[in-house]
């Protein structure tokens, strides 16, 4: 279901084996993995978070609590090598929290089903129930902001909130989808680039240019990726980015200009895509692919290596 990466080679792995928890520690990049837990908690692990910079302090978030025994949260301080069930004062329920997100090594959230939304302030020991604006919504991802203490939050049905008061309140950033009613699935605050983005159904990934106040949405660029692998021989895959939606070609043509190949021909949505070429009819050689869209065209070089 999840996994926490320390460094290329070391991470801890949750989710589910044979209907019940597991959890796994790797120290080679998961080529191998060690099994600390299995079936201790009988219900899935979703979402597992560390503190940034840091691999000691760690939270993971689990299925629902349908009996009185059953926890939420757990909670590790030592790397992930031994997990105790947090405290919290949550009544039975069959509601699942999905997403868990450490700001720090004291401050962690997590948000699931129907609205719910939880914080810790001591490292996940404890957890306590948040102020929701809905009871119905399936919240799928938390951010925050360590810096200033900013929240987002996404969902189902078009859903992305902003907090600027720690949690206590959400406001509604609207995005504009190509499908209005499309769940968002993901939210991330790159604070470096000073951008929030927001992945939903149908491939669609927007951003804000101004976060944290989530002023007019806007694509990604047009983009043409370089295809890989390059040479290839005979397949290789092309990767693209659509800004807007619309009628959209993608050729390929030989050093003489002419066109030997049509990859794409039809009405797309604003999206990121990958799509497979197959050249086997073609001549080793080197080869141009164009991408068009209504206004805009970019082209690429690629190599068939026989």
């Amino acid at each position: 279901r999840d996994r926490a990466w320390f460094d290329a080679l070391n991470g801890v792995l949750v989710g589910e084996r044979a209907g019940e928890d597991v959890i796994y520690l790797t120290d080679d990049g998961g080529a191998t993995r060690n099994e600390i837990w299995w079936n201790v908690h009988s219900a899935q692990f979703n979402h597992v978070s560390f503190a940034p910079g840091q691999n000691r302090n760690g939270v993971i978030c689990a299925d629902e609590e349908s009996v009185a025994d059953e926890q939420a949260f757990f909670y590790t301080h030592d790397g992930g090598l031994n997990w105790t069930e947090a405290y919290d004062t949550f009544p039975p329920s069959t509601s699942d929290y999905e997403k868990i997100f450490m700001v720090d090594g004291s401050t962690a959230w997590s948000v699931g089903d129907n609205g719910l939304i939880a914080k810790s302030e001591d490292g996940g020991e404890s957890w306590y129930v948040q102020p929701s604006w809905t009871t119905s919504i399936e919240l799928m991802d938390v951010h925050f902001n360590p810096l200033n203490g900013h929240g987002f939050i996404s969902g189902n049905d078009q859903t992305a909130r902003h907090s600027t008061d720690g949690g206590v309140t959400w406001n509604d950033m609207a995005p504009v989808l190509g499908v209005p009613g499309d769940d968002i699935n993901a939210i991330y605050l790159s604070s470096g680039a000073n951008k929030l983005y927001i992945g939903a159904d149908n491939a669609q990934i927007l951003y804000w240019d101004n976060s944290p106040t989530g002023d007019t949405p806007m694509s990604l660029p047009f983009v043409l990726d370089q295809n890989y692998p390059n040479p290839f021989n005979p397949s290789t895959t092309i990767s693209f980015t659509l800004d807007r939606s619309g009628f959209v070609s993608l050729n390929v043509y030989d050093v003489a200009g002419r066109a030997v190949a049509t990859v794409l021909n039809k009405s797309m949505e604003a999206g990121t895509y990958e799509v497979g070429f197959n050249a086997s009819g073609l001549s080793s050689g080197v080869y141009f692919y164009k991408l068009k869209t209504a206004d805009q065209e970019m082209t690429k070089k690629m190599i068939l290596l026989r």
